[in-house]
């Protein structure tokens, strides 16, 4: 990424998009907008220096995974509350809290009303940011100001048919308001209530090579199943929009990074119909490549694995819990008792105190929600109550689930990384498979499971989250009453030997024939917001509104037989290469809706409220498939 940043500035294109990095889930983002913040950081420190690129803009991240963890705008309300927001209040919303240039815990939010937007700041006089970082939390800002790089998820691919200023992000922008940014529309984006620049003193831009250079797909294996279809067919569209519509007429580079290489070219010739170059290639010698060696002197997990009999396996959890917490701590009253292992490599109590906080907070992994709250449940009492009488430090447990918010999520991981006393606060994560993506720490080294995983991709997954640096000890806890779990421990050292070998094919399916029911509507309107309405909104007005697109149509500017032939580009690449169902079902989509549109008399609805009239729905994310089915105790 930083090496297409820099090339990027070096061939012409002085602003504007280079990399999207995107996320399966919200929550695997949390870590990497620091470190990302921080890569940046230091290649604008560069780029200042340079001569040669030093006039360009400066490197920029965005966060753009919608309003459950940041907002997609800020409205009259919004500002109002920023107004009487203390600053701690405000601070609880910043999405890092340690500044990427200085390195110092000073980074702080606010509301700037000038140029209508959140702002982090870092208060040290002397550092190098100069007061202002260049982060960008709300959706609204990242159309406006087009972020060097940005941190998405899959689901926001289908903003596209929903939203005209996503086209920015692919195609750049005509014009650019003085005070609040690009846009790609006839006003500006934040608004007449907020904005008083007339458009005919708008700037006139020409972003050079405005495309994306680069995506990066991370946890490519978690592309899967109905979400790996849908995202094959948005996945299309941009590769065509970039390819024929967009300034750019080139493809984007594409980086997938998976833990699950098996079937790989298919899942890759699935979702994105091209054919991938694995790297690193597979070696003969499944113990050394042209990269890496095994090192068989070194041990980085110790893995166990028993099942309870005669004893609930509940009890079997939070006693391991129990057990494992009064041995550590019998290290941390006696760090002889470390200095005395064989081996160890250190002489001083201080230095075992230093390894101790390495394996002082576990982790606990639940297959679903119900045992997490189980465990918690039963190490308050009993357990807890025994540790107390004993005299150790009882577990003080914070969860990581799909549950958590983005900022109970960044705080729990804040703590774990930056905590210099680790000996007091957390000492317990309760987790679930969220825990298995994306999460990074090198304090975590004892994990227990509470039953295997599902699958063995996700049980790999899960158990990498320790022993990243250190060696670490993992306890896998078997139902006896599960078949699975007795198989896993019957064959338990063979399964571990071959583990590799036995993960699962990634299951995704771009043809799958109901699939196209889904995204159609939200393709073709992506279609109107993207290609049409760029020209057409000084002819005919917005066609995010359903009466300009019947203008449009009755005027013949919109024909149903071009829409038709993209549709089919769209989704096959080569409109030869379609099959008859996806071919039948366009034809009739287009005859359909297009005479819809003309037949009906359309006021003030919008493109998502008239599809719905019109019995289509526009998908708002790739998981926004099926009426939710509330099911409760009467």
């Amino acid at each position: 990424m930083v090496f297409n940043l820099f090339f990027d500035r070096y061939r012409g294109k002085e602003c504007g998009v280079t990399a999207i990095l995107r996320y399966p889930l919200r929550l695997l983002s949390v870590q990497q907008v620091q470190r990302l913040a921080n890569v940046l950081a230091q290649a604008e420190l560069i780029r200042r220096e340079d001569v040669a690129i030093s006039g360009t803009e400066a490197f920029s991240l965005g966060y753009f995974v919608g309003d459950a963890n940041t907002p997609n705008k800020i409205g009259k309300e919004d500002v109002l509350k920023y107004r009487a927001s203390t600053q701690a209040a405000m601070d609880e919303q910043r999405i890092i809290d340690v500044c990427p240039f200085c390195g110092g815990k000073s980074v702080h939010l606010k509301f700037d009303e000038e140029c209508y937007r959140l702002v982090h700041y870092c208060d040290k006089p002397q550092c190098p940011s100069n007061g202002v970082l260049p982060i960008y939390m709300v959706d609204s800002e990242i159309y406006r100001y087009l972020p060097s790089a940005i941190i998405s998820t899959v689901d926001k691919l289908a903003i596209l048919g929903n939203n005209p200023n996503f086209r920015a992000i692919l195609s750049g922008a005509a014009h650019r308001c003085p005070k609040h940014g690009f846009t790609s529309t006839t006003r500006c984006l934040v608004g007449r209530e907020f904005c008083n620049v007339e458009a005919s003193d708008f700037e006139e831009t020409d972003l050079y090579d405005p495309a994306p250079t680069l995506f990066i797909q991370d946890e490519l294996h978690l592309i899967r199943e109905s979400l790996g279809t849908y995202a094959s067919h948005y996945e299309s569209f941009i590769d065509y929009f970039v390819k024929n519509v967009s300034p750019s007429r080139r493809p984007i580079k594409i980086i997938g990074a998976t833990a699950t290489i098996s079937s790989y070219a298919v899942q890759i010739s699935q979702l994105y119909n091209k054919d991938p170059i694995r790297f690193p290639c597979a070696s003969p010698d499944p113990k050394r490549n042209f990269y890496s060696h095994l090192d068989e002197e070194d041990t980085q997990r110790l893995i166990m694995g028993y099942a309870p009999y005669g004893k609930a396996i509940i009890n079997s959890v939070v006693y391991s819990l129990k057990y494992m917490r009064e041995v550590v701590y019998a290290y941390q009253k006696n760090p002889q008792k470390i200095l005395a292992i064989p081996g160890i490599g250190i002489t001083s109590t201080e230095d075992a105190l230093e390894v101790l906080k390495d394996y002082w907070i576990f982790l606990e992994y639940n297959n679903v929600k119900r045992d997490g709250n189980n465990v918690e449940g039963a190490l308050r009492t009993p357990v807890n109550v025994e540790l107390r009488a004993e005299g150790v430090p009882p577990f003080s447990t914070r969860k990581m689930t799909g549950d958590e918010t983005f900022q109970d999520v960044r705080e729990v991981l804040s703590q774990v990384e930056t905590n210099e006393d680790v000996f007091e606060g957390v000492n317990l994560i309760v987790a679930t498979s969220m825990i298995s993506h994306g999460v990074d720490a090198d304090r975590f080294n004892i994990m227990f499971f509470y039953g295997m995983p599902g699958n063995t991709a996700e049980y790999i997954q899960a158990y990498s989250r320790t022993g990243r640096r250190y060696s670490s000890i993992v306890i896998d806890i078997m139902r006896p009453s599960r078949e699975t779990d007795q198989s896993y421990l019957k064959n338990f050292v063979n399964f571990h030997e071959f583990k590799d070998i036995l993960v699962e094919s990634v299951p995704i399916n771009r043809w799958a024939t109901k699939a196209i029911n889904s995204t159609l509507p939200g393709i073709f309107t992506g279609l109107l917001l993207t290609k049409y309405d760029p020209e057409l909104q000084f002819v005919h007005g917005p066609l995010f509104w359903m009466n300009n697109i019947k203008k449009a149509i009755v005027c013949g500017s919109l024909d149903p037989d071009v829409v038709r032939n993209e549709l089919k580009l769209i989704y096959a690449g080569d409109a030869s290469e379609i099959g008859n169902q996806y071919r039948a079902k366009i034809d009739r989509f287009v005859e359909d809706i297009f005479a819809k549109i003309t037949d009906k008399n359309w006021e003030g609805e919008n493109i998502s409220t008239g599809f719905e009239q019109m019995g289509y729905h526009i998908m708002k994310s790739l998981r926004d498939t099926d009426s939710q089915l509330i099911i409760e105790l009467e």
